[in-house]
């Protein structure tokens, strides 16, 4: 400062020198020349001021510690330092300003892209599946009185049975009891048709035909045996474990020793079973199970994205392994998803009275879709999240923004595209390319969404 102001007073004397022979002309010159001093240290005294007022200090160890005057750190009591602070501004372009925004929002990248094209793919949808049982024609004979087998018919899993065909015969305490009380009232007490009445009832209550009771009072003599019949035609075979009950002594009577029951198993084609004559059977215990094979079910196993477009009712051709064809109809859809599988289940309903189909066997069955127009991506394009689909439409040259959109049918290498984003928009060839793990997949409500 002090050099600066010897210079201009040196540059004052010289221009005044040449002014001395006229004194009055020299006298403003002088004032004008201190009017110009003052005002030069009125402008120094405020740009330092300013200059003081704009300067920050901060501690080199600590530089959450800021002042705007010079002194010692609280911290660690260190003289405080001027920080410079520039005053450039920087300049963002829209370029840059893609750039700073959230990781998830955009994406830089000069990746190939490809537009949304509309066509009409007529086409079929394939899928395998198994012949299996039909539940509905399932069905289970139960022990309606307890006892000992006394006889029994059924030697193996998957015999095959007729309706009234008999399966075992059991000697029953508690049978022997009621048809004694039921004779002794129709020697004894004739007139009283109440009791006898209601002798009879409890005897068909406990599984007695009408006809076998008839015959009890005809005779005049207790059967220590009564067989039971299937009501069904099938194959007979054991029930699971838990449904077979355990017995007691009072489903058994008569103060007899209860024997060990048969523990079921689950049946395997061919096996004997494991009640054994002179076995006890509980009341309403499951004896067999009598499966019928005359009307079965084809079930196929089809992935979510491919199941879009079939629906109840919908033609279907199966293919059996021998060559043969049948055209069925799809008669249900699996409401749900089993776990740990991401598909839907089709169900179509088989006649099976000339033993055409098998359990067991694999069969093949094509779909047909109907052809429609709509926009059609490469399925590179489309990046499956699970239950979300992302597409990378491109903003600009070499910006991407990730987009949630509505898929429909594959076709092939096809993605049908159900959001309307119009047939000028430009995707991203490989949205695997430009996914990342933890910018895209963690953050819920950082993708842009379009659904319809």
């Amino acid at each position: 400062m002090k050099s600066k102001l010897k210079s201009n007073m040196i540059e004052f004397k010289i221009l005044i020198s040449p002014m001395a022979g006229n004194q009055r002309t020299g006298y403003h010159c002088i004032t004008a020349a201190i009017l110009l001093i003052f005002m030069f240290f009125a402008a120094c005294q405020s740009h330092t001021e300013h200059n003081h007022a704009d300067d920050i200090y901060t501690c080199p160890m600590h530089p959450e510690v800021i002042k705007n005057e010079p002194g010692s750190c609280p911290i660690c009591h260190m003289d405080l330092v001027k920080k410079e602070v520039s005053t450039d501004s920087v300049k963002v372009s829209a370029h840059v300003e893609d750039l700073l925004n959230a990781t998830n929002a955009t994406v830089i990248s000069s990746i190939k892209t490809v537009k949304a094209t509309p066509a009409i793919k007529q086409f079929t949808r394939q899928a395998n599946g198994i012949i299996t049982y039909d539940t509905r024609q399932s069905y289970s004979i139960p022990a309606r009185f307890g006892g000992r087998i006394e006889k029994l018919l059924i030697r193996f899993n998957f015999q095959s049975v007729k309706k009234g065909d008999k399966i075992i015969e059991i000697y029953s305490p508690e049978l022997v009891t009621a048809q004694k009380e039921l004779l002794f009232l129709t020697r004894s007490d004739r007139d009283n048709k109440n009791l006898i009445e209601a002798a009879k009832q409890k005897l068909m209550l406990l599984g007695v035909s009408a006809t076998q009771v008839n015959q009890i009072v005809q005779s005049g003599e207790v059967n220590y045996t009564f067989p039971v019949y299937s009501p069904y035609s099938g194959y007979v075979v054991e029930p699971e474990p838990d449904k077979a009950m355990a017995t007691s002594k009072a489903a058994i009577g008569g103060g007899m020793n209860p024997a060990p029951v048969a523990a079921a198993t689950p049946p395997s084609a061919g096996t004997e079973v494991t009640l054994r004559e002179g076995m006890y059977v509980a009341k309403g215990q499951t004896l067999f199970q009598v499966v019928n094979t005359e009307n079965l079910w084809a079930e196929f196993d089809i992935y979510t994205d491919n199941a879009v477009g079939i629906s109840q009712g919908d033609p279907v051709e199966i293919n059996l392994r021998n060559g043969e064809t049948l055209n069925a109809t799809v008669d249900f859809i699996q409401p749900f998803y089993q776990k740990g599988g991401n598909f839907k289940k089709v169900r179509v309903y088989l006649k099976n009275a000339d033993k055409q189909f098998q359990i067991g066997q694999l069969v093949t069955a094509e779909f047909p879709l109907e052809a429609e127009e709509s926009l059609w991506l490469p399925r590179t394009a489309v990046y499956d999240l699970g239950l979300r689909k992302i597409v990378f439409t491109k903003v600009e040259d070499g910006v991407f923004k990730p987009l949630v959109v509505e898929t429909g049918k594959t076709a092939n290498s096809q993605v049908e595209l159900l959001t309307d984003l119009g047939t000028e928009t430009e995707f991203a060839y490989n949205a695997q390319f430009l996914i990342d793990g933890e910018s895209f997949i963690k953050p819920e409500m950082s993708v842009s969404t379009n659904e319809q």
